[in-house]
C-alpha cells in the first residue's frame, strides 16, 4: 500500500470547486496552502513530467485573488482588500491583462467606496 507524503500539494481546481459550491472556508484553507506550499522533490521520484512545474507559480498568484472572492463572500472586507491589492501587486508589471486582474481592479475600488461610507 502506497502512502502519500505529509504535505501533498494543494489542488487550485479543487479550491474553486469547494468555493463556488459554498464551502468557503475549506476554499479558503487550500488557497492558503497554495500561497505559501513548495514543491519538494521525493529523492525516488522525478517531478519532470508534473503539470504542477509549469502551472503551480500561476496557480500561487491567482489564490490570492481567489482569496480575496472568499473573504468577500464572508464579509471580511479588510482581508478581501488585502488579497486582491496582493494579487494585484505580484501581477504589476505582467505583460497581459487577465481577466482576473480587471476584476480584482473593480472589486477593491467597490470594496473601498463601501467601507468609506
Amino acid at each position: 500500500m502506497k502512502t502519500f507524503p505529509p504535505n501533498p500539494p494543494p489542488e487550485y481546481h479543487y479550491a474553486v470547486a469547494l468555493l463556488k459550491s459554498g464551502h468557503v472556508a475549506e476554499a479558503i484553507a487550500e488557497y492558503r496552502r497554495m500561497t505559501w506550499w513548495s514543491q519538494i522533490d521525493d529523492l525516488g521520484l522525478s517531478s519532470d513530467f508534473s503539470p504542477m512545474n509549469t502551472y503551480w507559480p500561476i496557480a500561487a498568484v491567482k489564490a490570492h485573488y481567489w482569496l480575496g472572492v472568499a473573504y468577500e463572500q464572508q464579509g471580511n472586507r479588510d482581508k478581501a482588500i488585502k488579497e486582491y491589492e496582493t494579487f494585484l501587486d505580484i501581477w504589476k508589471n505582467a505583460d497581459f491583462k487577465s481577466p482576473e486582474m480587471q476584476e480584482a481592479k473593480v472589486r477593491v475600488a467597490k470594496l473601498k467606496g463601501a467601507s468609506m461610507k
